[in-house]
């Protein structure tokens, strides 16, 4: 009885033992696959152009080593999206959509102050993230951070192994550069759209002095003395101020000279004169002409009935021959 005994217990601690060597053996198989999974997949990372290939952030590892290979990818990806982020302020810089009405409305273009100065400060904030993204430090601390189950030291040696690697560092390098190109494009578009809207703030600040100095000229012919303040407010008033606000080209102001008798030099006219001829084709030399003589005749009334008769005559004329 007593030998049977001894033979059970001994059945049970053979057994025992063969459960830990094939606890052991299939432990070591599971952390050789894992090792070599994570191996492939970090040999994948060195050898692809980080910045135009898309990182494959499919985790293929389990327990402490997808922790490894999820922070190794989570990682590159934020150091990449760092080019990607000025990459975007560079594609989205359209000068159409910059110069819209909606930004420059108020004519002093403090929205395109703003997308300037936002822009820039992105780029820069990016370039340095990255500049610290790539030290030494920050890239050991995003390890240390993490929580394993068991022999962290063990798993943190893998991750230096593969993060801190001469052919790791040379996509750091390759990166940095790429993001520092990135980040001077930027701002040379940012010069460009800057130089652009000093330009339009130039011509708009001529062309709103020669409206002022228009309107003031206008009450000036009728007597009225006006300041700054008032004249502003005219501009502000568009009924009012459309009345008054045209931007005529030399040739027209030549022909307004023209037909109200006034010297050719003469830039200043009446709101009745700038009514007139607000709708008048003053590039036409037949209308122009046209509208010479009715001016002259306009205190004739006998006389300018005669010459509408004629012209209305005439017309018909030119209808029919050309019906025939």
């Amino acid at each position: 009885m007593k030998n049977k005994k001894s033979i059970i217990i001994m059945i049970i601690i053979i057994v025992l033992i063969l459960a830990v060597i094939s606890g052991i053996f299939m432990y070591n198989k599971f952390q050789q696959q894992e090792l070599k999974q994570l191996t492939e997949e970090a040999n994948k990372l060195l050898q692809q152009d980080l910045i135009n290939d898309e990182i494959d952030n499919e985790i293929k590892t389990n327990k402490n080593y997808a922790i490894v290979e999820k922070t190794i990818k989570e990682y590159l990806t934020n150091i990449k999206n760092t080019y990607l982020e000025i990459e975007q302020l560079n594609s989205a810089l359209d000068a159409d959509k910059v110069f819209s009405a909606s930004n420059v409305e108020d004519k002093a273009f403090k929205n395109v102050d703003n997308l300037i100065e936002e822009d820039k400060q992105k780029g820069k904030e990016n370039l340095e993230k990255c500049k610290d993204m790539i030290k030494e430090e920050n890239i050991i601390e995003a390890i240390n951070a993490q929580k394993f189950s068991s022999n962290k030291e063990y798993y943190i040696e893998i991750y230096k192994t593969i993060m801190l690697s001469d052919l790791m560092k040379n996509q750091y390098e390759k990166i940095e550069q790429k993001v520092e190109k990135s980040k001077d494009k930027l701002y040379d578009n940012l010069t460009i759209i800057s130089n652009t809207k000093k330009y339009l703030e130039s011509l708009w600040r001529c062309k709103h002095m020669e409206l002022k100095d228009r309107i003031k000229n206008y009450y000036k012919s009728e007597k009225v003395k006006v300041d700054d303040e008032f004249v502003s407010g005219v501009i502000a008033d568009k009924d009012r101020a459309n009345k008054l606000i045209k931007f005529f080209e030399p040739i027209e102001v030549k022909a307004m000279n023209y037909i109200y008798g006034k010297d050719e030099n003469n830039k200043y006219f009446t709101e009745y004169e700038l009514e007139s001829v607000s709708k008048v084709n003053l590039f036409d030399k037949n209308v122009v002409n046209l509208c010479k003589i009715i001016w002259d005749n306009r205190n004739d009334t006998e006389r300018l009935e005669k010459f509408i008769k004629q012209l209305k005559s005439k017309q018909k004329l030119l209808f029919n021959e050309n019906q025939a």
